[in-house]
């Protein structure tokens, strides 16, 4: 009985979707073993892949052969077997022999080498779910699929370069790749030479509908995210191709095949004398052999700090200045308490001479605190009056001392007649 995994692909239950095979030793060449991923990966209607997991970490090889022909299958499981192969210690070489789509991709990148069959094609997309339930179970599956396709496209940008998320929004367009086109953009290291006899006996017999596109044939060009090694300094004038310094890669990169001569042009030439100025710049000559200790530790001299100062620049201790900063603002305080008793003064003497009540003391402090000179000036330009003024009038001995003078005057003033004698 057979029946449809949530692909849409058919799946026979408990057909076996892997087999290992070990190959015999030989005095001249190191044990290995082939292993063949030929069907929809684990989950659903298949065997889990615990079994495939078990039987990887059972071989004691120096060497895994994986072969890949499979339109993908369960996420997690196909993660299990990545790791799997990630942490055997033998070297795994990875041969896409007819397609490596959706978790068949991602697999495929625990290997150190991973070889695109002639004609093979390789597929990137977002993870896909089928799922029953109510808007809280399908935004929270939304929501796992969405984590699920960030962990994914970490993994490409492990094997190729390049960002998280440019390879995200790679992967939501469904992206198919030619051979060529998987070694272009770093997710394939090489082409296999021609096998006729395979290519002869190669059909497609995976239901490829369940996808946006049937394979490359169907799909547009791939738009791939630019790859850099941290160690390749790669210069760009105009349209001229690239010339670049080179400087070792890591171990575990590989540097992109160099033009050939015959697409360069004048313009390299240039690039070549830029090229020439900056190794002087970093103190090596034309002819040195740079390795990555020696070119960090250029770089480090030249971005290391001088211990030179300016022209006139002194300097002090801790102590010091301190005691300059407590003295400055003690300074600034002082000035600002000068300020402030100048203002008050200037207003306490227009009220003297009563060319402003009391009562507007306060109205003229905060004009003289907003325009010092231009209030000072107001107020000089006032009148004095009478009314306003708080000068002692007449004599400042009480009313007994005060002359008879004073008096007549005060009761002319208020009640327009002479004081009578007594």
């Amino acid at each position: 009985m057979s029946g449809k995994n949530p692909l849409g692909i058919p799946q026979t239950p408990d057909r076996e979707w892997f087999r290992v095979e070990a190959r015999d030793a030989s005095a001249d060449k190191p044990t290995s073993a082939d292993l063949y991923i030929y069907d929809v990966i684990g989950g659903w209607f298949g065997i889990p892949a615990a079994d495939l997991v078990q039987n990887i970490g059972g071989l004691e090889v120096d060497q895994i052969n994986l072969y890949v022909n499979s339109p993908g299958g369960d996420v997690f499981d196909a993660v299990a077997v990545k790791n799997a192969l990630a942490r055997h210690p033998a070297n795994v070489t990875a041969h896409v022999d007819g397609v490596a789509a959706s978790a068949a991709s991602f697999l495929i990148t625990a290997a150190d080498e991973v070889v695109m069959g002639e004609n093979a094609e390789l597929m990137i997309h977002d993870a896909i779910s089928a799922k029953v339930g109510n808007a809280a179970d399908m935004q929270e599956t939304a929501k796992n699929l969405d984590r699920i396709s960030q962990n994914i496209a970490s993994m490409y940008a492990g094997k190729a370069g390049g960002s998280v998320d440019d390879w995200r929004s790679v992967m939501k367009a469904e992206t198919w790749f030619t051979a060529q086109e998987a070694v272009d953009a770093g997710l394939a290291d090489r082409i296999a030479e021609p096998d006729k006899a395979a290519s002869a006996n190669m059909t497609n017999r995976f239901d490829l509908s369940v996808f946006a596109h049937a394979g490359r044939g169907d799909a547009p060009a791939p738009v791939v995210p630019r790859r850099h090694s941290p160690f390749d300094v790669v210069m760009r004038g105009g349209d001229v191709g690239p010339a670049s310094i080179s400087f070792p890669l890591p171990r575990d990169q590989k540097r992109p095949e160099e033009p050939d001569a015959k697409n360069e042009t004048e313009g390299v030439g240039h690039m070549a004398d830029i090229t020439s100025r900056i190794r002087e710049r970093l103190g090596f000559s034309a002819e040195a052999d740079l390795d990555e200790d020696s070119v960090l530790a250029a770089i480090d001299r030249i971005a290391a700090p001088k211990n030179t100062l300016p022209e006139g620049t002194r300097v002090i201790d801790e102590a010091q200045y301190n005691d300059l900063v407590a003295a400055a603002r003690e300074g600034r305080e002082a000035r600002a308490q000068q300020i402030e008793d100048r203002r008050e003064r200037i207003v306490a003497q227009a009220i003297t001479d009563g060319k402003i009540p009391p009562a507007r003391r306060e109205h003229y402090l905060a004009l003289m605190e907003k325009d010092e000179e231009g209030t000072t000036e107001w107020l000089n330009k006032l009148e004095a009056s009478e009314g306003f003024s708080v000068k002692a009038k007449g004599s400042t001995g009480g009313v007994d001392a005060a002359p008879d003078d004073d008096e007549e005057a005060f009761y002319k003033k208020f009640f327009n007649t002479e004081k009578k004698g007594a």
